[in-house]
């Protein structure tokens, strides 16, 4: 999931040197979040821990924060730059959780003598 993060957040930049700036709607940078969209909701789907649902949720966000600017492109420039960048906070904050958890997961199977195995995100 943090790849797919990574990979998206290049694919963003890339696409956002190409835009305008805020001005309107960046069309490289939506198709960019809906295709990330899709793949944290193919993860939420495969997994049984509630992480990754939350991830997918505020990329879900992000990209709901695209629409008042594809509605009205006289929608105000600031609102759009404040309101689009705010789903990132939650996405990384629910990333970190997966990462805690199964960092104590591993180690709690270490520690019982068990072998460390792979953990199902």
């Amino acid at each position: 999931m943090a790849t797919s993060y990574m990979i998206a957040a290049v694919a963003s930049i890339s696409a956002g040197l190409f835009g305008h700036h805020w001005h309107g709607p960046n069309w490289g940078v939506i198709v960019v979040d809906v295709i990330f969209l899709v793949v944290l909701v193919v993860i939420a789907r495969q997994s049984t821990r509630f992480w990754p649902l939350w991830t997918a949720a505020s990329q879900l966000g992000g990209c709901l924060a695209h629409f008042p600017a594809i509605m009205n492109p006289a929608f105000p420039k600031e609102l759009y730059v404040s309101t689009q960048p705010y789903w990132a906070l939650p996405l990384l904050v629910s990333l970190l959780i997966g990462v805690i958890s199964a960092h104590r997961l591993r180690r709690e199977q270490e520690k019982s003598g068990g072998l460390p195995v792979s953990i199902p995100v």
